[in-house]
């Protein structure tokens, strides 16, 4: 199986431009990336007839998909009032990638910033399983799921980033 979606066949994102308060548009922004795939596939059948059996499948997720983060942060005149010591840190409140929204805050200590960036998710899972009869009264299963899962994700206008791992394995044995 297939499962596909992508920014071609999509229409432009409500949040890809901003609305100030007043619902006029502030930035107009590229249109969000979208681009995100669901595959994999399943067999199964009979080893000896009436007796054993196996089932396989594997599923995987791939997304690239745009984030579109908006953020108050601390104004220009905000940052000319602070002591020195905190202006040292201002460098850490904005990524170089992250705009300024013109006209979006009515309060001249804050600025209202947007940063577009690219969140990547990989995900495999796999999972099989075997069945036998053994007799009349006695049969088995045993099943095993694999999944290996990445997330790279923007978090916050900053430009700091989450990174998510995930790999959980579980097998089951029945008699």
């Amino acid at each position: 199986f297939e499962y596909l979606r992508d920014d071609a066949l999509d229409a432009r994102n409500h949040f890809d431009s901003f609305r100030a308060v007043d619902d006029s548009v502030v930035s107009e922004g590229p249109k969000s990336k979208l681009s995100q795939h669901q595959f994999g596939g399943s067999i199964g059948g009979p080893i000896v007839k009436d007796r054993a059996f196996f089932f396989g499948s594997y599923e995987g997720y791939h997304l690239d998909a745009g984030q579109n983060i908006i953020e108050a942060v601390p104004s220009d005149l905000a940052w000319s009032r602070a002591v020195p010591a905190i202006q040292a840190v201002r460098p850490a409140f904005t990524s170089g990638g992250a705009a300024v929204l013109p006209g979006a805050s009515t309060d001249p200590l804050i600025d209202i910033v947007q940063l577009q960036d690219d969140q990547k998710v990989r995900e495999h899972a796999f999972s099989g399983r075997f069945d036998m009869r053994m007799n009349q009264s006695w049969s088995f299963y045993t099943r095993v799921f694999h999944d290996q899962g990445t997330n790279d994700q923007p978090d916050g206008v900053t430009g700091r980033r989450k990174h998510f791992t995930d790999n959980p394995t579980n097998a089951v044995f029945n008699l």
